[in-house]
């Protein structure tokens, strides 16, 4: 029995092409199986409503093991895994319906980033050895990544594949399933998250508005990227997250758990302010708890709150 589809998108051309790549490479992947998916292709419109086109599927229920969507880099010399989408709308030119909107945000929310672990993959070993970006520019490639990762409200992989003209990029369907591979099969996602004590109290942050999982408690951290230890990933977040240098001392433990089809592998370290002073970037509320208190956690969270008392509580 096969499992989930895996959906893969492509533009229609575009203002001075004749094709569109992306399109081509889409329609090609239609009905293949990898790793037990079908994939699923989906041709969207260069205009608002093929921008909105699989938000607007997924906001109807429809699920899927990972999507892959894609989009032409005409000045590209090689593919562009892109693992941010901006919260910008910056047509240089106008869609195929005439729309070029003044230079504006898409909500005024922020950035979104990728879904996936994509940061960890090996990416040497693609095909045409592709760079990670993280300016997928202000047209609609732009546009429909940010509106599909906004509305997904599970950990499904998603990334969007910019590629080059086609005389650049040989057989790019090699680089499509081997990116496909690598959402499927890439594992735990590992995550670093921060016990900071002041007292005997500890800190915990809430998800700003329009952010993923919005309104929900958890310690501040986040993804690790490739080749990153922990340690590493907490310096980085906590200084991006709180505007905190941070020592990171002992390690708490490890929480696994399920967010959608992925498994999300926390690990929690014990970080002490070395200088800097608390700015919230990433979250709208903080709080110093000495219990667990009653707030709507995001996964495990709660549960490291009452480990952390019992901590505190025998000290």
């Amino acid at each position: 029995m096969l499992g989930r589809k895996v959906l893969v998108s492509g533009f229609e051309p575009f203002g001075e092409h004749f094709e569109n790549v992306s399109a081509i490479v889409a329609e090609s992947m239609d009905e293949h199986i990898i790793r037990n998916c079908e994939v699923e292709a989906q041709i969207l419109t260069v205009d608002e409503s093929g921008s909105l086109a699989i938000a607007q599927r997924l906001e109807r229920g429809n699920r899927f093991a990972c999507i892959l969507l894609m989009g032409l880099a005409e000045n590209a010399e090689v593919p562009r895994i892109e693992i941010l989408a901006r919260d910008i709308l910056d047509f240089k030119i106008t869609d195929n319906s005439g729309r070029q909107p003044p230079l504006q945000t898409i909500t005024g929310m922020g950035d979104l980033e990728t879904s996936s672990n994509a940061k960890q993959w090996n990416i040497k070993s693609l095909h045409l050895q592709p760079l990670i970006s993280t300016d997928a520019g202000g047209f609609l490639c732009n546009e429909l990544y940010y509106r599909t990762l906004q509305a997904i409200d599970d950990a499904t992989p998603c990334i969007f594949l910019h590629l080059p003209p086609a005389e650049k990029c040989p057989n790019p369907e090699i680089l499509v399933s081997q990116c496909i591979e690598n959402m499927l099969d890439s594992g735990p996602i590992d995550v670093a998250a921060a016990a900071i004590i002041e007292g005997d109290k500890f800190l915990v942050t809430r998800r700003s508005p329009g952010q993923k999982h919005s309104g929900l408690w958890e310690f501040p951290g986040g993804k690790c990227e490739q080749d990153e230890s922990t340690s590493e990933c907490l310096h980085r977040e906590i200084l991006e997250e709180l505007s905190l240098e941070v020592n990171v001392a002992e390690h708490l433990g490890i929480w696994l758990s399920k967010l959608g089809d992925r498994t999300i592998r926390l690990h929690v370290h014990y970080c002490n302010p070395i200088s800097g002073k608390i700015n919230l970037s990433v979250h709208d509320k903080m709080l110093w708890c000495d219990t667990r208190e009653d707030l709507a956690w995001l996964g495990p969270n709660g549960e490291i709150a009452d480990k952390i008392t019992q901590v505190l509580d025998a000290k």
